[in-house]
């Protein structure tokens, strides 16, 4: 998380929701999202590479923004579902997905 974040979303939890939505929301809208590093957590990392790592199974990534954690999941063999408030999260997240599919198919290409 980028420096300063945690503050942010600190202060956040005590407002209502349909602020916090909108926070979110603009967030996303406006590229500035410092909660979303494009990398899964790190303790989803160790649950599922680490000595007792997890069998692949099911998922439901609630909260699941542009889809880090459920993205990582599915490489790893799960089944993901991921929900999220904001609409506008989900389609980046189908944007970052096709966009990883075109680089794979023309590294394969090549």
């Amino acid at each position: 998380m980028r420096p300063g974040t945690g503050r942010l979303l600190d202060s956040c939890a005590g407002m209502n929701a349909p602020f916090r939505r909108l926070l979110w929301w603009l967030g996303y809208r406006f590229g500035w999202a410092p909660w979303d590093t494009g990398r899964p957590i790190p303790m989803l990392v160790e649950a599922v590479e680490g000595q007792a790592g997890l069998v692949p199974g099911r998922a439901l990534d609630l909260g699941c923004g542009t889809g880090r954690n459920a993205i990582y999941l599915a490489r790893h063999g799960w089944d993901v579902t991921g929900v999220d408030l904001v609409g506008h999260a989900i389609t980046l997240a189908g944007g970052t997905r096709r966009r990883r599919a075109r680089r794979r198919a023309s590294s394969r290409a090549m």
